[in-house]
């Protein structure tokens, strides 16, 4: 029987993506069969996110699972039931979250069929080290937000990097807009990034377009949507505000600003590679 082996070059705009293919033949399979695994080629280690697609053939409208095995992450859900179409074709979508240690993530993708059959194979790419720079510790202070201002503090980032995430701890739930600004004459100025966010109880680290930050200080600006608390700590630090009603976007420019001295806020950057 004449064999192909069929290789599926993905892309995805936020970044490329490996696949590993399996060969099948031309003639109706007689178990399950593994066509490919799309997964990211790097993800940010302690807490990076990625989509996991894997791509299975069997009989037609034969009801199959697929499974993935993490060694260094999480593939949620762990185990999926898919059912494949008329060509006996189907696919199911993982979520990977990574753990705190960067390296190789191993990972194995199984496919069972009703008949107790299994196809797998081995899939892996790179879980790549973050920086933590700011208040990336939950402090131990308790203060309420302030409503009708969008204000925050500076943080220095001692090293080039590519900005991932913007970090806070929060007391309990609550609506955010936070705004990355760079800084000029200790001044914040330009906007950078933003990113909108209901928060968490705990650590929340909202997801911004992957940019590239020199060296220097830039300021983190926050307003929240209703009544909130926030953790500080003892240490005070100047703080720059400006009267704005909470919105879904910052302003690219930030304005002339008023200058005071409070306690130090739960904020910090997330930089990859």
């Amino acid at each position: 029987m004449n064999r192909r082996c069929h290789l599926i070059l993905a892309l995805a705009a936020s970044s490329a993506l490996s696949v590993v293919a399996a060969c099948f033949g031309d003639n109706e399979v007689s178990g399950p069969l593994l066509q490919e695994v799309i997964a990211p080629q790097a993800v940010d280690a302690d807490g990076g996110i990625a989509s996991i697609v894997v791509r299975v053939r069997a009989r037609p409208q034969e009801e199959v699972a697929v499974s993935l095995t993490a060694t260094l992450g999480v593939h949620t859900p762990e185990r999926a039931v898919v059912t494949t179409d008329a060509a006996g074709l189907a696919e199911a979508t993982f979520t990977y979250t990574a753990g705190p240690t960067a390296g190789t993530e191993d990972s194995l993708a199984q496919v069972t069929d009703p008949l107790g059959a299994v196809a797998s194979r081995d899939f892996s790419f790179a879980v790549t080290p973050i920086t933590r720079v700011g208040q990336s510790q939950q402090l131990t202070g308790f203060a309420a937000v302030d409503l009708g201002f969008f204000e925050g503090q500076a943080v220095p980032v001692a090293s080039a990097g590519s900005l991932r995430r913007v970090g806070l701890f929060a007391p309990g739930p609550a609506e955010i807009l936070i705004g990355v600004y760079s800084e000029v004459a200790g001044l914040p100025s330009a906007l950078v990034v933003q990113t909108t966010g209901m928060l968490q109880r705990g650590r929340n680290e909202l997801a911004v377009p992957a940019t590239t930050l020199a060296a220097g200080s830039y300021w983190i600006m926050a307003s929240y949507k209703a009544a909130a608390n926030m953790y500080v700590g003892t240490t005070v630090v100047p703080t720059r505000y400006i009267a704005r009603a909470h919105a879904s976007t910052a302003p690219a420019v930030y304005p002339s600003s008023t200058l005071y001295n409070d306690e130090v806020r739960n904020l910090y950057l997330v930089l990859g590679e």
